[in-house]
């Protein structure tokens, strides 16, 4: 939803009920703790240490689905340009064929 324009966001958001709404809202706190967490500088260098080691798109395919999309990017950013490089072409391939 957060894509969508934002007289389309307030539409939508003025038809929910109030359970609704204190329901999304408890969601999207949930959510942000648990990115936090991922966030932590200890998660990011071990991120970092496997996208370290990815040498091919399949490696990478894994760690797509095991980590959050976040904290992947947020870890790439340590890397070497090089490596971020290759890291950031197989995931456009990953984007592109999902």
């Amino acid at each position: 939803m957060s894509r969508r324009p934002d007289g389309v966001k307030k539409v939508i958001w003025s038809n929910l009920s109030v359970s609704e709404r204190n329901r999304l809202n408890q969601m999207k706190a949930e959510y942000e703790n648990e990115i936090q967490k991922w966030l932590t500088e200890e998660n990011l260098a071990v991120i970092a240490a496997d996208l370290e080691i990815c040498e091919d798109m399949g490696m990478i395919s894994d760690l797509w689905q095991i980590y959050k999309k976040q904290a992947i990017y947020a870890a790439i950013e340590r890397l070497s340009t090089d490596k971020r490089d290759q890291i950031n072409q197989w995931i456009t391939q990953l984007d592109t064929a999902s």
